[in-house]
């Protein structure tokens, strides 16, 4: 645990994060999303993002939603190379909704886990607890099963 409140492995640059949030405008943003988090814009240039999210991921574990596919996987990786495994992309499928295909399993397989490890943040087997999960406006779009998380996992 570090002083900003958010449990991350030691990565090269896990630091900076810490140093950034000693920036009074990125407290403030911290602040505000504790106050009022459904008001929050926020506007500004792509190298802040990284911060940014950190920041209000002090307060829960915070969902970032992307108009891309490209765009989340690019931010999901920045926020790795800070949080770690505290960080996870929730994937859309690949496939469209008039399509008679199946989602790819392993798509199936990483929105489950996803999933799973929300809803069980103290289960030591699926990793550290989620801080932050990234995903696109498709993805969120597409159907779930009720309590789908909640399925146990099948371990071969």
């Amino acid at each position: 645990m570090t002083a900003s409140g958010i449990t991350h492995v030691q990565t090269p640059i896990a630091g900076l994060v810490d140093l950034a949030l000693q920036d009074p405008s990125l407290a403030d943003v911290a602040r505000r999303a504790s106050d009022r988090p459904s008001d929050l814009t926020l506007i500004g240039p792509a190298s802040a993002r990284v911060f940014a999210a950190s920041a209000l991921a002090q307060a829960g574990p915070l969902l970032v939603v992307t108009a891309t596919g490209r765009e989340a996987d690019d931010l999901t990786a920045e926020l790795r190379g800070v949080l770690g495994d505290a960080v996870a992309m929730f994937p859309s499928w690949e496939t469209l909704p008039h399509e008679r295909l199946s989602p790819g399993v392993d798509t199936v397989g990483a929105r489950l886990m996803l999933l799973r490890r929300l809803s069980h943040p103290d289960d030591e087997r699926l990793g550290p607890p989620l801080r932050i999960v990234v995903t696109t406006t498709r993805s969120l779009l597409q159907p779930m099963a009720p309590d789908v998380a909640d399925i146990e996992p099948v371990t071969l």
